[in-house]
């Protein structure tokens, strides 16, 4: 689900923050993480404890015109701001670095200046995670499906 700190390039600063704080780079997210579990499968294993957030490796962030941005971990940070919206974490771990503008242009893909994300690959997702969290609020999270996995 993701990779160390050190694996970031340059030393960065470990701290915390409200998920709610940090805007995302990308415009799309897949549904499913690198190690092959399903943003569904992660969030289940994440609320009964087998996965904690203390776990997961940290965010990494940098801060551009006055807002943080997640340059690695926009899928984590989709999760947390749903587990935050709902009461079930309020601070994860973030590696806070310097503006790079290579690196940030690189990764930067949003439309609307991260203030949301798309979920890509499963139609049903976006719902399948509110039912598992129990939340049918949909705020600020749009669904867009460009194939099916099996």
């Amino acid at each position: 689900m993701g990779n160390t700190a050190s694996d970031y390039g340059p030393r960065g600063t470990i701290t915390e923050m409200r998920p709610s704080e940090i805007r995302f780079s990308h415009d799309t997210i897949s549904c499913f993480f690198q190690d092959g579990y399903s943003m569904e499968e992660t969030l289940r294993m994440v609320l009964n404890g087998s996965i904690p957030v203390s776990r997961i490796p940290p965010l990494v962030v940098m801060h551009y015109r006055r807002s943080w941005y997640v340059v690695r971990g926009n899928s984590r940070l989709y999760l947390y701001q749903l587990l935050e919206r709902n009461g079930k974490l309020q601070n994860v771990k973030v590696l806070q670095q310097n503006f790079d503008n290579d690196v940030f242009k690189r990764r930067f893909t949003s439309r609307n200046n991260g203030r949301s994300i798309r979920l890509r690959g499963d139609r049903n997702m976006k719902h399948r995670l509110n039912e598992t969290i129990g939340d049918n609020s949909g705020i600020y999270f749009r669904t867009y499906c460009t194939r099916n996995f099996t």
